[in-house]
């Protein structure tokens, strides 16, 4: 095996004992790179997972390599969470394979994921279904979900497995088996002892080929992704902290689903993604709520923010403040609300009045109201009450700027 390149002073390697794992440790090790071992017991194969972290212990204290053992309730977690065992088991060690860089003072994280684990991944994507985030397989260096802030370092992802296995032999090195590896229930499994076998059939050298498939893909993701980063920037408009992308631009996208996705979509889960695609030829009005957050169809946008912050316009204005009855007071909009809007000389309902301005329901639930003791002064940002306005015969004026509110 060629020796590694790898920018790092002091790692986090997640060593489990099998083969991808200690080669990896090795190799580290000759290329003078620092390792602080990390083994995660995840309790779910019990005396086999036992066995592992003995042998783990006993190959850090004969290799010198200072180690570390974590012990984790699994099937617990995945409960509690609502998630996949795997799904669980992936949060846990990444998560703790931060804080274990932190503590440390460890520059990144290294994982023995190899050739063959990627493009085992690439036909589970595609099988699965999958866009181009799933089809380009893992990075040599990449950043976990969530808060981390170490890079994942992959120094084997281009090594096929059987020159791992070469490599061990040569030297001389144990490692142990994780006997689920063989069982086709798994899909992995069985993708790697089925599926992969037929291809090899077809194509004898098809990891390769996969492999430059995967490669070719990120270059046409990157392309997609700098001509999106474009249209993301000529299209999305903020206006305080509410956003919205123009409804005919997005019909006319090749690619709105993606876009909405990359924007929109960033703040509700993956199973929400083609209800708000669906908004771009919904009648306005129509939303959908994750959290805090809603999304929209307005007249002619899709817009989405906070829920329940208050949106104040910047819009100041000017009123009689003699003509104001007692104090002011600000307070969110309710059923039923009236006022008078400036040079008109009947009352007409908030909502009435928002509706035939085309005020989205984002703005709306948002909305705020000054009132005095007779009613409404000021529909805060939009229109103030003809009781207090300004006219000929005002002798003193007062400016409501939304900032002092």
């Amino acid at each position: 095996m060629s020796p590694l390149r790898i920018e790092a002073r002091r790692v986090v390697l997640g060593l489990s004992g099998g083969a991808d794992s200690v080669a990896l440790l090795l190799l580290l090790a000759e290329a003078g790179v620092e390792v602080v071992a990390a083994h995660c017991h995840f309790g779910l194969r019990g005396a086999e997972s036992d066995r592992d972290e003995r042998f783990v212990r006993e190959l850090c204290e004969q290799r010198g390599v200072r180690l570390h053992v974590r012990h984790f309730n699994t099937v617990a977690e995945a409960r509690s969470n609502g998630e996949s065992i795997e799904m669980a088991a992936r949060r846990l060690r990444y998560a703790w394979f931060e804080q274990l860089c932190c503590d440390e003072a460890a520059d990144a994280v290294c994982i023995a994921h190899h050739l063959d684990d990627n493009v085992e991944t690439f036909l589970l994507n595609l099988v699965r279904g999958s866009g181009l985030d799933g089809l380009t397989g893992m990075r040599q260096q990449s950043f976990p979900a969530g808060n981390g802030t170490h890079p994942v370092l992959r120094p084997l992802l281009g090594t096929p497995r059987t020159e791992i296995l070469d490599y061990l032999k040569e030297k001389g090195q144990p490692f142990v088996t994780d006997s689920t590896n063989s069982d086709t229930n798994y899909r992995r499994n069985a993708v790697r002892h089925q599926l992969l076998p037929v291809l090899q059939s077809l194509n004898p050298s098809v990891v390769q080929t996969l492999s430059k498939t995967m490669q070719r893909l990120q270059e046409t993701q990157y392309l997609c992704q700098e001509t999106l980063k474009h249209d993301i920037a000529a299209m999305l408009r903020t206006d305080q902290d509410i956003c919205s992308l123009p409804v005919e631009a997005l019909l006319a996208h090749p690619a709105r689903q993606t876009l909405i996705r990359h924007t929109a979509g960033k703040h509700f889960p993956p199973a929400m993604f083609p209800q708000i695609a669906a908004l771009v030829e919904a009648m306005p009005g129509k939303h959908y709520v994750h959290g805090d957050t809603i999304v929209v169809r307005a007249h002619d946008t899709i817009e989405w923010g906070p829920l329940h912050t208050p949106f104040l316009p910047d819009k100041p204005c000017i009123i009689d403040a003699d003509s104001v009855k007692g104090d002011l007071r600000l307070r969110p909009l309710h059923n039923g609300d009236r006022f008078r809007p400036y040079g008109m000389s009947g009352t007409k309902l908030v909502s009435d009045y928002f509706a035939d301005r085309h005020i989205s329901l984002l703005r709306r639930k948002r909305a705020r109201v000054l009132c005095d003791d007779a009613g409404i002064v000021w529909v805060v940002g939009y229109e103030i009450d003809q009781r207090v306005a300004v006219t000929p015969n005002t002798k003193n004026k007062r400016t409501l700027r939304t900032s002092e509110l």
